[in-house]
């Protein structure tokens, strides 16, 4: 049994599964390469790849103002473009 103060802390689904694409005997694969899981804190993911981590947040309304001449990324727009950006 678990207190006020204590938190359990069980294994998290991923929220996306990241593939690689290989070719096998003139046959393009998909290889499981890393996952991505909600982020405890906002709206971002944390993103395994290869056994690396990264953390990935969208970007704050400031952040656009004080660089307007930086194009938005279309991966930005949602939550899960950023994800086919990054594997680009």
């Amino acid at each position: 049994m678990t207190t006020k103060n204590e938190t359990t802390k069980g294994k998290q689904a991923p929220a996306f599964y990241i593939f690689d694409t290989i070719e096998v005997d003139g046959k393009k694969e998909y290889k499981r390469v890393g996952a991505a899981f909600k982020h405890g804190k906002g709206n971002g993911y944390n993103v395994v790849i290869n056994d690396k981590r990264y953390t990935a947040f969208p970007p704050k309304a400031n952040d656009m103002k004080k660089s307007p001449d930086v194009a938005r990324p279309a991966a930005r727009r949602t939550p899960k473009g950023w994800l086919s950006a990054l594997l680009r």
